[in-house]
Protein backbone atom coordinates (compact mmCIF):
# COMPACT_ATOMS: atom_id res chain seq x y z
CA UNK A 1 0.00 0.00 0.00
CA UNK A 2 2.83 2.49 0.77
CA UNK A 3 4.38 1.82 -2.47
CA UNK A 4 1.13 2.32 -4.32
CA UNK A 5 0.50 5.67 -2.41
CA UNK A 6 4.25 6.67 -3.75
CA UNK A 7 3.33 5.79 -7.63
CA UNK A 8 0.23 7.68 -7.03
CA UNK A 9 1.63 10.36 -5.65
CA UNK A 10 4.34 10.55 -8.15
CA UNK A 11 1.70 10.60 -10.86
CA UNK A 12 -0.58 13.19 -9.91
CA UNK A 13 2.97 15.38 -9.12
CA UNK A 14 5.00 15.02 -12.37
CA UNK A 15 2.23 13.72 -14.95
CA UNK A 16 -1.05 15.05 -14.10
CA UNK A 17 -1.24 16.68 -17.77
CA UNK A 18 -1.51 13.32 -19.48
CA UNK A 19 -4.18 10.83 -19.63
CA UNK A 20 -4.22 8.47 -16.63
CA UNK A 21 -5.66 5.09 -16.98
CA UNK A 22 -6.16 2.58 -14.37
CA UNK A 23 -6.79 -1.29 -15.38
CA UNK A 24 -8.88 -3.36 -13.40
CA UNK A 25 -6.99 -6.30 -12.46
CA UNK A 26 -8.63 -9.68 -12.44
CA UNK A 27 -7.86 -11.42 -9.47
CA UNK A 28 -8.84 -10.18 -5.85
CA UNK A 29 -5.64 -10.02 -3.87
CA UNK A 30 -5.05 -7.26 -6.72
CA UNK A 31 -8.67 -5.51 -5.46
CA UNK A 32 -7.09 -3.71 -2.75
CA UNK A 33 -4.24 -2.35 -4.58
CA UNK A 34 -6.47 -0.85 -7.78
CA UNK A 35 -8.85 0.59 -4.66
CA UNK A 36 -6.03 2.64 -3.19
CA UNK A 37 -4.83 3.65 -6.80
CA UNK A 38 -8.37 5.08 -7.42
CA UNK A 39 -8.90 6.34 -4.19
CA UNK A 40 -5.74 8.26 -3.84
CA UNK A 41 -5.52 9.96 -7.34
CA UNK A 42 -9.11 11.30 -7.01
CA UNK A 43 -8.54 12.98 -3.63
CA UNK A 44 -5.13 13.85 -4.59
CA UNK A 45 -6.16 15.43 -8.34
CA UNK A 46 -8.75 18.05 -6.82
CA UNK A 47 -5.93 19.90 -5.56
CA UNK A 48 -4.50 19.70 -9.36
CA UNK A 49 -7.07 22.02 -11.20
CA UNK A 50 -5.11 22.27 -14.70
CA UNK A 51 -5.10 18.26 -14.47
CA UNK A 52 -6.34 16.67 -17.74
CA UNK A 53 -8.17 14.09 -15.85
CA UNK A 54 -10.42 15.24 -13.07
CA UNK A 55 -11.00 11.62 -12.24
CA UNK A 56 -9.13 8.76 -13.51
CA UNK A 57 -10.07 6.79 -15.83
CA UNK A 58 -10.77 2.91 -15.31
CA UNK A 59 -10.75 0.31 -17.68
CA UNK A 60 -10.99 -3.30 -17.94
CA UNK A 61 -8.21 -5.21 -20.05
CA UNK A 62 -10.73 -6.29 -22.86
CA UNK A 63 -9.71 -8.26 -25.81
CA UNK A 64 -6.21 -9.60 -26.58
CA UNK A 65 -6.02 -7.51 -29.62
CA UNK A 66 -6.41 -4.17 -27.88
CA UNK A 67 -9.13 -2.65 -29.62
CA UNK A 68 -11.22 -1.12 -26.24
CA UNK A 69 -8.04 -0.02 -24.82
CA UNK A 70 -7.33 1.75 -28.27
CA UNK A 71 -11.12 3.96 -28.56
CA UNK A 72 -9.81 5.19 -24.84
CA UNK A 73 -6.35 6.02 -25.79
CA UNK A 74 -5.89 9.88 -26.82
CA UNK A 75 -3.62 9.83 -30.07
CA UNK A 76 -2.30 13.29 -29.33
CA UNK A 77 -0.52 12.68 -26.10
CA UNK A 78 0.85 10.51 -23.60
CA UNK A 79 -1.08 8.00 -21.84
CA UNK A 80 -0.09 6.76 -18.36
CA UNK A 81 -1.59 3.11 -17.40
CA UNK A 82 -1.31 1.99 -13.92
CA UNK A 83 -1.47 -1.83 -13.80
CA UNK A 84 -1.64 -2.55 -10.06
CA UNK A 85 -0.98 -6.07 -9.70
CA UNK A 86 1.99 -8.15 -9.92
CA UNK A 87 0.11 -11.23 -11.43
CA UNK A 88 2.16 -12.10 -14.72
CA UNK A 89 -0.80 -13.37 -16.54
CA UNK A 90 -2.20 -9.89 -16.16
CA UNK A 91 0.87 -7.93 -16.20
CA UNK A 92 1.60 -9.64 -19.56
CA UNK A 93 -1.48 -9.44 -21.56
CA UNK A 94 -1.82 -5.57 -20.40
CA UNK A 95 1.27 -4.85 -21.83
CA UNK A 96 0.57 -7.10 -25.08
CA UNK A 97 -2.74 -5.21 -25.49
CA UNK A 98 -0.47 -1.52 -24.77
CA UNK A 99 1.84 -2.99 -27.54
CA UNK A 100 -1.02 -3.56 -29.84
CA UNK A 101 -2.45 -0.13 -29.63
CA UNK A 102 1.00 1.24 -30.69
CA UNK A 103 0.98 -0.73 -33.64
CA UNK A 104 -2.61 0.67 -34.33
CA UNK A 105 -1.51 3.92 -34.85
CA UNK A 106 1.57 4.17 -36.70
CA UNK A 107 1.46 7.54 -37.57
CA UNK A 108 0.24 8.90 -33.80
CA UNK A 109 3.72 10.74 -33.89
CA UNK A 110 2.63 12.39 -30.30
CA UNK A 111 0.83 9.16 -29.12
CA UNK A 112 3.03 7.99 -26.66
CA UNK A 113 2.07 4.83 -23.55
CA UNK A 114 3.88 4.89 -19.92
CA UNK A 115 3.51 1.16 -18.38
CA UNK A 116 3.66 1.84 -14.05
CA UNK A 117 3.54 -1.21 -12.02
CA UNK A 118 5.94 -2.64 -9.46
CA UNK A 119 9.68 -3.51 -9.18
CA UNK A 120 8.60 -7.49 -9.09
CA UNK A 121 7.95 -7.12 -12.92
CA UNK A 122 11.65 -7.79 -13.61
CA UNK A 123 11.57 -10.75 -12.67
CA UNK A 124 9.29 -11.99 -14.81
CA UNK A 125 10.32 -14.17 -18.04
CA UNK A 126 7.42 -14.19 -19.87
CA UNK A 127 7.07 -10.02 -20.28
CA UNK A 128 8.56 -9.04 -23.86
CA UNK A 129 11.92 -6.45 -23.22
CA UNK A 130 10.76 -4.93 -25.88
CA UNK A 131 7.15 -4.74 -24.98
CA UNK A 132 8.81 -3.11 -21.96
CA UNK A 133 11.07 -0.50 -23.38
CA UNK A 134 8.69 0.66 -25.97
CA UNK A 135 6.09 1.57 -23.33
CA UNK A 136 8.86 3.04 -20.60
CA UNK A 137 8.03 1.10 -18.23
CA UNK A 138 8.06 2.60 -14.97
CA UNK A 139 7.73 1.17 -11.82
CA UNK A 140 7.99 2.16 -7.65
CA UNK A 141 10.18 0.79 -5.62
CA UNK A 142 11.95 1.21 -1.88
CA UNK A 143 14.98 0.80 -3.48
CA UNK A 144 18.04 1.45 -6.34
CA UNK A 145 21.18 1.08 -6.97
CA UNK A 146 23.56 2.02 -9.86
CA UNK A 147 26.52 0.49 -9.31
CA UNK A 148 28.71 2.25 -12.31
CA UNK A 149 28.77 5.70 -10.51
CA UNK A 150 28.93 6.91 -6.99
CA UNK A 151 27.94 5.05 -3.68
CA UNK A 152 26.99 2.13 -6.00
CA UNK A 153 30.66 1.96 -7.59
CA UNK A 154 32.22 2.82 -4.44
CA UNK A 155 30.58 -0.53 -2.76
CA UNK A 156 31.17 -2.58 -5.49
CA UNK A 157 35.05 -1.55 -5.17
CA UNK A 158 35.04 -2.36 -1.21
CA UNK A 159 33.00 -5.74 -1.96
CA UNK A 160 35.45 -7.06 -4.70
CA UNK A 161 38.65 -6.25 -2.44
CA UNK A 162 37.17 -8.07 0.93
CA UNK A 163 35.16 -10.92 -0.85
CA UNK A 164 37.02 -11.14 -4.28
CA UNK A 165 33.23 -11.31 -6.00
CA UNK A 166 30.86 -8.53 -6.94
CA UNK A 167 27.72 -7.56 -4.45
CA UNK A 168 24.18 -8.45 -5.59
CA UNK A 169 21.13 -7.26 -4.04
CA UNK A 170 20.82 -8.93 -0.98
CA UNK A 171 24.58 -8.21 0.42
CA UNK A 172 23.55 -4.65 -0.60
CA UNK A 173 20.87 -4.62 1.42
CA UNK A 174 22.18 -6.05 4.17
CA UNK A 175 25.02 -3.96 4.46
CA UNK A 176 22.39 -0.90 4.40
CA UNK A 177 20.35 -2.32 6.92
CA UNK A 178 22.72 -3.09 9.54
CA UNK A 179 24.52 0.38 9.00
CA UNK A 180 21.38 2.47 9.37
CA UNK A 181 20.52 0.39 12.39
CA UNK A 182 23.45 -0.28 13.83
CA UNK A 183 24.41 3.30 13.92
CA UNK A 184 20.87 4.52 15.01
CA UNK A 185 22.22 2.01 18.17
CA UNK A 186 25.34 3.51 18.93
CA UNK A 187 24.06 7.30 18.65
CA UNK A 188 20.49 6.52 20.65
CA UNK A 189 21.00 3.67 22.09
CA UNK A 190 18.26 0.62 22.89
CA UNK A 191 15.42 3.10 22.77
CA UNK A 192 16.07 4.28 19.46
CA UNK A 193 12.85 3.92 18.19
CA UNK A 194 11.83 7.89 18.86
CA UNK A 195 14.61 8.77 16.78
CA UNK A 196 14.44 7.19 13.15
CA UNK A 197 12.08 9.72 12.15
CA UNK A 198 15.19 12.09 12.13
CA UNK A 199 18.22 9.52 11.69
CA UNK A 200 19.40 9.91 8.22
CA UNK A 201 22.65 8.23 6.72
CA UNK A 202 24.49 7.87 3.42
CA UNK A 203 23.60 4.52 2.03
CA UNK A 204 23.92 1.91 -0.86
CA UNK A 205 20.39 1.86 -2.56
CA UNK A 206 17.94 2.32 0.33
CA UNK A 207 17.18 5.86 1.96
CA UNK A 208 14.87 5.33 5.31
CA UNK A 209 12.00 7.73 6.10
CA UNK A 210 10.22 5.79 8.91
CA UNK A 211 6.85 7.39 10.45
CA UNK A 212 4.80 6.01 13.25
CA UNK A 213 1.81 4.10 10.95
CA UNK A 214 -0.67 5.21 14.39
CA UNK A 215 -0.82 6.09 18.21
CA UNK A 216 0.87 3.17 19.70
CA UNK A 217 1.79 1.43 17.13
CA UNK A 218 5.06 0.90 15.43
CA UNK A 219 7.02 2.62 12.56
CA UNK A 220 6.76 2.14 8.55
CA UNK A 221 9.44 2.83 6.05
CA UNK A 222 7.45 5.09 3.64
CA UNK A 223 10.10 6.12 1.27
CA UNK A 224 9.42 5.45 -2.53
CA UNK A 225 11.38 6.11 -5.56
CA UNK A 226 10.38 6.14 -9.16
CA UNK A 227 12.35 3.85 -11.90
CA UNK A 228 12.28 4.07 -15.10
CA UNK A 229 13.17 1.45 -18.05
CA UNK A 230 14.02 2.82 -20.98
CA UNK A 231 17.17 2.05 -23.46
CA UNK A 232 17.08 -1.05 -22.42
CA UNK A 233 18.61 0.38 -18.95
CA UNK A 234 16.94 1.22 -15.51
CA UNK A 235 17.17 5.23 -14.55
CA UNK A 236 16.08 6.59 -11.17
CA UNK A 237 13.94 9.30 -12.31
CA UNK A 238 12.41 10.03 -8.85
Amino acid sequence: MTLIDGMVDYIVDNMNQYNIILLKPYSESDKALYERARDRYNTLIKNKPGAMNAKILELDLGSSGGRELNAQVLKDTTNVFIVPSDNVKFVSGALNRMNKVMNMNPYAKNLKIIAFGFEDWNSFDDLDILHRNRLYQHYVSYRYVDYNKGRGLEFVKAFRSKYGIDPNVYSTQGFDIGYYFLSALHLYGVNLEPYLSVHNVPLIQNAFDFEQTDAGSGMENKRSCIVMYNDYTLKRVH
